[in-house]
C-alpha cells in the first residue's frame, strides 16, 4: 500500500515494514518502533498528519504520528473497540471519519468511538475485499464485499452517543 499525504512525501507498507519517504530521504519503521509487526498491510493518511495502518496478520490497527524521527503509536484490537482485527483496507471518507473493512464487517470511527456494521445493519457480507472501496463526495461509502457490494449513506442526524450493543 501505497499514500502520498502532501507533495514529496510517502509512506509504504510492505512486508518489510513502513517506509517513509520524504524529498528522496528514507527511514524504515517496524516492530523496534512500535508497530505490532513488520508485515504492514493497509494504509490511510489523515488530515492531522497521522498515518494509520494495519496489518497482514489479525493484529487490529495502529495510528502512527511522527514526533522527529520516533513514532508515537496508538493500538486498537477488539478489546479497546475495534470490531475485528483482521483488517483489509482503511481509507478515510469525505467527512474525515476513518473506514475499517475486514472480515467482520465495515467499522467507522469519528475520533471518539468505533460503530461496526455487518450483514444485520445491510452489508451484502461480513467480509470485505482488498481496497474495493469508494469514499464519495456526499459523504456516503461503497464497499465491496466477497457477496457484491453494499452503500452506506450517513444519516440526516447524528447517531447516538452510545453505540448500539452488537453480537459478539
Amino acid at each position: 500500500s501505497i499514500r502520498e499525504p502532501r507533495p514529496g512525501e510517502l509512506w509504504i507498507g510492505c512486508r518489510n515494514g513502513l517506509l517513509h519517504g520524504v524529498d528522496g530521504r528514507w527511514r524504515r519503521y517496524g516492530r523496534k518502533d512500535g508497530l505490532r509487526d513488520d508485515w504492514v498491510g493497509a494504509l490511510a493518511c489523515g488530515r492531522k498528519g497521522e498515518v494509520w495502518v494495519s496489518y497482514h496478520g489479525a493484529l487490529g490497527i495502529t495510528r502512527l504520528r511522527l514526533e522527529g524521527d520516533r513514532l508515537a503509536t496508538e493500538h486498537w484490537n477488539r478489546s479497546s473497540g475495534l470490531g475485528g482485527e483482521l483488517v483489509y483496507s482503511l481509507f478515510f471518507d469525505s467527512l474525515g471519519r476513518l473506514w475499517s473493512a475486514g472480515d467482520r464487517g465495515a467499522g467507522v470511527y469519528d475520533g471518539k468511538i468505533w460503530r461496526y456494521y455487518d450483514r444485520d445493519d445491510g452489508l451484502v457480507w461480513d467480509d470485505c475485499d482488498t481496497g474495493s472501496w469508494y469514499a464519495d463526495s456526499d459523504g456516503s461509502v461503497w464497499i465491496g464485499t466477497s457477496a457484491g457490494i453494499s452503500h452506506y449513506r450517513p444519516p440526516a442526524a447524528a447517531p447516538p452517543s452510545v453505540p448500539p450493543r452488537g453480537r459478539h
